[in-house]
């Protein structure tokens, strides 16, 4: 609702109050790999029956199985490279607003509340392309959207006097 809130209000002390952003993080990013592998395994089940009747598919079904496979690969490293691009991404944030001279940890909390954020807004994605497949492109767009103006709203509310507007 209020862009940047949480992590302002987390930065300003009142600590107390919220959800420590570290828990959070970890509480969605359960919930959304959870989920996230229950859906891929249900394609990689797909996948399975397919290539078993691998003689009655065309090229372009066969190059869409190996899709399918390469989503099932790439997917099992995720949850790693999330955890480990988090601090990068604080460090990221950290140089490109050096002058606000808010602390390595207040972006780190930042990128946290901004991670568990898209968890949540890709997990309503997933069940939008999965039970509306036929708007998959208005899906994508939205998703995308969504994304960049929250981002920017956050990062002006979290980051005062950046960007082009001041």
């Amino acid at each position: 609702r209020r862009p940047g809130f949480l992590t302002t209000e987390f930065n300003a002390g009142k600590i107390v109050s919220y959800v420590h952003p570290m828990k959070l993080l970890m509480f969605i990013s359960l919930l959304f790999f959870l989920f996230f592998f229950i859906m891929v395994g249900k394609e990689l089940d797909t996948l399975k029956v397919a290539m078993d009747n691998i003689n009655d598919t065309s090229f372009t079904d066969i190059k869409a199985l190996n899709n399918q496979k390469d989503i099932g690969e790439a997917s099992k490293w995720t949850p790693i490279l999330v955890l480990l691009l988090t601090p990068f991404m604080a460090l990221l944030c950290r140089i490109f607003y050096h002058r606000r001279r808010i602390s390595y940890m207040g972006n780190f909390v930042f990128v946290l509340h901004l991670t568990s954020l898209s968890f949540i807004v890709l997990t309503a994605f997933i069940l939008l392309c999965t039970y509306l497949p036929d708007q998959g492109r208005i899906w994508s767009w939205l998703f995308v959207l969504y994304m960049l103006l929250y981002t920017t709203g956050a990062s002006h509310r979290v980051y005062p006097g950046t960007g082009w507007v001041k």
